[in-house]
């Protein structure tokens, strides 16, 4: 799979934003994917609702303090039913995540006006009995 995602992105010169990353079984198990993608030059975005989702919330804390988490998605599909939901900004002011929520705005920013983001890994995303680290 990495290396079909690979030969996309040079034969595209696109980045990839992987989506709600913070739901794939796959990282669940193996969380050091998130770094993989990254290193491959992919963007990471997570949903604002996983941080009040139970089985969600674990990696995506784990993703946020490790800064990985380069955009912030609502799982919106449309303005009524499943409209924008942007309360989490909340949680992240008051948990102290207040630069990375808008390092993350940030980012989202450069992507919708065309301009190239350039983000790194460094240390991996571990998984210890059930615990995100």
């Amino acid at each position: 799979l990495l290396d079909t995602l690979y030969d996309f992105m040079s034969e595209t010169d696109c980045v990839p934003i992987i989506a709600h990353a913070e739901r794939y079984p796959e990282v669940w198990k193996r969380p050091t994917l998130i770094t993989d993608l990254i290193n491959m030059g992919c963007l990471i975005q997570v949903n604002a609702g996983s941080f009040f989702d139970k089985q969600e919330r674990k990696i995506a804390l784990a993703i946020l303090k490790h800064g990985y988490m380069h955009c912030i998605g609502t799982d919106a599909h449309d303005m009524t039913q499943r409209a924008p939901d942007w309360s989490a900004q909340e949680f992240f002011y008051e948990a102290g995540y207040t630069e990375e929520w808008k390092r993350a705005q940030e980012i989202m920013r450069k992507v919708i006006a065309g301009e190239h983001v350039r983000v790194e890994a460094g240390k991996p995303i571990k998984k210890f009995l059930g615990k995100y680290f």
